[in-house]
């Protein structure tokens, strides 16, 4: 779950038809986050305690913690250095 919720939009957002739209990342790796407790539903008929914990948090605190610090001035010096 920590592999998807974190690894998995900058992947995805490379992807060309999802390129620059962010509505559309937001989609797909929230499909790759909700795939294993449908699994789990349609297998086991519950869905395990840790996916519902995991895409909780994932949904409740990285959007926020994203959003805030791509704005700050200190990541914007980060993200000078990393592209260039």
């Amino acid at each position: 779950m920590a592999t998807v919720a974190a690894l998995m939009p900058p992947g995805v957002s490379r992807l060309p038809f999802i390129a620059g739209n962010q509505a559309a990342i937001g989609v797909a790796v929230l499909v790759f986050l909700l795939i294993p407790s449908i699994y789990d539903f349609l297998t086991r008929r519950r869905v395990h305690p840790a996916y519902v914990f995991s895409v909780a948090l994932a949904l409740t605190t990285i959007p926020p913690v994203v959003a805030g610090l791509a704005t700050t001035q200190a990541w914007q010096r980060i993200a000078a250095w990393m592209i260039g």
